[in-house]
């Protein structure tokens, strides 16, 4: 899995799905809007169809963006994956749960400095 390509392809598809020919497409046939993306990227649709289809249906990219630097980090040994795991998971709870369950039920600054303090830590 070449990371940087999959960056590279998702953010290039993400700018033809932003294309005015793309956008009235999808308003006014979804199912022909992703079929005429997939057969242009078809070779990236086969080998990623769960990222391809949350590229060409506008999820967030930042988030594949942050998998992505974090794969690349475990592979560089720049940390191993049961951090990158919990730092992933709590990005992914800082986005998504806390602004359900209310910041007043979690210090969330206390949350970032321990997380940032075993980040940082060396075994």
């Amino acid at each position: 899995m070449d990371l940087d390509e999959i960056k590279k392809n998702s953010q290039m598809i993400r700018k033809f799905c932003e294309l005015d020919k793309f956008k009235k497409l999808k308003e006014e046939n979804n199912k022909q809007y992703e079929d005429t993306l997939m057969s242009i990227f078809k070779s990236f649709y086969e080998k990623y169809p769960a990222i391809f289809r949350a590229v060409i249906r506008g999820h967030d990219l930042n988030i594949l963006n942050m998998m992505i630097e974090m794969k690349k980090k475990i592979n560089n040994g720049e940390i191993d994956r049961k951090k990158a795991e919990i730092y992933m998971g709590e990005q992914l709870a800082e986005k998504f749960l806390y602004p359900v369950i209310g910041k007043d039920s979690v210090d969330v600054d206390k949350k970032k400095k321990d997380m940032e303090n075993f980040l940082n830590r060396k075994e």
